[in-house]
């Protein structure tokens, strides 16, 4: 997020309230994007058998500098399996990006 002072030459108006981007006049056109802070949930179901690691679904939105609204981001390091809890959490987390890029209270 920038103040009028500091924006970039190609970005007209105000990042969103939720932009945690910073950009700069040097960013290459398909860089140029408004990104959120990721919200992330840890699944703890996923098999251990899958390899080592945690196992997340991680949730952003994403907005190009002149597209009107943004778009959500979903990434998971395997496949989805989720315990009912985790499928509510997961559920409310991207309600709570939707609000957010709607422009609702964070």
């Amino acid at each position: 997020m920038h103040s009028d002072d500091e924006r970039p030459f190609w970005l007209s108006a105000p990042c969103p309230t939720w932009c945690a981007t910073r950009h700069r006049d040097a960013d290459a056109p398909r860089f140029r994007e408004h990104v959120s802070e990721p919200v992330r949930v840890l699944l703890s179901s996923m098999s251990p058998r899958a390899g080592g690691g945690r196992y997340y679904t991680e949730i952003t939105l994403h907005q190009g500098y002149r597209e009107v609204s943004p778009l959500i981001h979903i990434t998971a390091t395997r496949h989805l399996l989720c315990t009912l809890d985790e499928a509510r959490e997961l559920g409310a987390a991207l309600l709570d990006v939707a609000r957010r890029g709607a422009g609702g209270s964070e």
